[in-house]
């Protein structure tokens, strides 16, 4: 599975780095997504801060209409909104380190 890390404060993303190559995910950061390029056979998820997101143009329904990405994982406080689509995703970022990996892995068994 590839994921794509767009995520500005270097701290976390360094620390996700870590923890999602050790478990065997193939991973690359970005710090621009408009030039950021993907094979049309090969879609990735795309793991986005809410600072990224919000700053992307279109945010996060751009975001989630973009064909690259399978799934959207976006590390906020803010609860997932109410009918959003189905591979959009919340998680608080104080826990992202630890839930990401475990929602990678349910991925994976589920593929």
């Amino acid at each position: 599975m590839r994921l794509v890390l767009y995520v500005a404060e270097a701290g976390l993303r360094s620390t996700l780095v870590a923890r999602l190559t050790f478990g065997g995910a193939d991973v690359a950061t970005v710090r621009d997504l408009t030039s950021y390029r993907l094979s049309p056979r090969r879609r990735a998820v795309l793991v986005a801060d809410a600072t990224g997101v919000s700053a992307y143009p279109g945010g996060t329904a751009a975001l989630c209409a973009d064909p690259r990405w399978s799934r959207l994982v976006v590390l906020t406080d803010v609860p997932r909104p109410e009918g959003a689509p189905p591979h959009l995703h919340h998680l608080r970022r104080a826990d992202a380190d630890a839930t990401l990996p475990a929602l990678l892995d349910a991925w994976r068994r589920e593929a």
